[in-house]
């Protein structure tokens, strides 16, 4: 049996004032059947009364691409769930997408809440430190990962832009151009992954950002994912990774209860009438 498919039984219902709509990040898209981005989370989530929606817009594409896109799915979700505001739950570079959708509408935003999860605010060292390798020079790279964003339903897949607008010149601007909005509650997640050995993918990035950044998740500094109040890091002794924070892996990690976390995430926004 699928990973996926064993979520724990629901203790008791979380009735949200707002749905709850998740907005992934770069790489992979939240609708594909086999590669799950948000692991069990839907529907540990669905089951406990939440009305969740996934956003469904392009992995490769750029922040202002993306911010667009989820516009119109905000726009959807109030025509269909007859809603006036939308809570964002978002993830690594969607975070970065829905603090720019705030800034898209006219007036104040249909959005109660903006919660990001590993997103890298200030930049992501990682991002400066491969754009010194000229990747521009690497086409066919590029060619590839386009490629594979158009397998996987991209539309406009730029893989190139994606990658610059992470690093930290590119979220210096972008936080001087969008400020906080007054009538949006922002909170913010981050972990730390303190030995890749238990997340091999990210060995060599780890290492980099050690020297970099110092406490990171493997794709970005844990103290850059900062943003507005309250600040949470996730993890035990032992760490989360970039993508365990998102319950990607379908899996429990090292002891650490993700789906809970998310449980009491929403009861946080649940307590701010969000």
């Amino acid at each position: 049996m699928s990973p996926f498919n064993k979520s724990p039984c629901p203790s008791r219902h979380l009735s949200m004032r707002y749905p709850v709509l998740l907005v992934h990040g770069f790489a992979l898209r939240d609708d594909l059947p086999l590669l799950r981005y948000w692991g069990r989370l839907p529907g540990y989530l669905r089951g406990l009364g939440v009305n969740l929606h996934l956003c469904r817009h392009d992995a490769w594409a750029s922040v202002e691409e993306n911010a667009w896109a989820l516009k119109s799915r905000i726009e959807e979700l109030q025509r269909s769930q007859h809603c006036e505001k939308i809570n964002l739950i978002a993830h690594s570079k969607g975070g970065i997408e829905s603090r720019r959708v705030v800034h898209l509408f006219s007036g104040d935003p249909p959005i109660s809440s903006i919660t990001t999860i590993a997103t890298p605010h200030r930049g992501a060292s990682l991002a400066d430190w491969i754009l010194k390798f000229k990747p521009a020079q690497y086409e066919k790279v590029h060619q590839a990962i386009n490629l594979f964003g158009r397998l996987i339903g991209d539309k406009t897949p730029n893989s190139l832009m994606a990658l610059s607008q992470l690093t930290t010149k590119f979220m210096t601007d972008f936080n001087n151009n969008n400020p906080n909005h007054p009538a949006v509650y922002y909170q913010s997640v981050a972990s730390h992954l303190h030995t890749p050995v238990f997340d091999p993918l990210f060995l060599v990035s780890h290492r980099i950002l050690m020297d970099l950044e110092g406490e990171n998740d493997g794709v970005v500094g844990t103290q850059n994912c900062r943003w507005g109040t309250p600040f949470m890091i996730w993890g035990n002794h032992k760490g989360l990774s970039h993508i365990d924070v998102c319950d990607m892996s379908g899996f429990k990690r090292r002891g650490f209860d993700i789906l809970d976390s998310f449980r009491q995430l929403l009861l946080s926004l649940k307590a701010h009438d969000c």
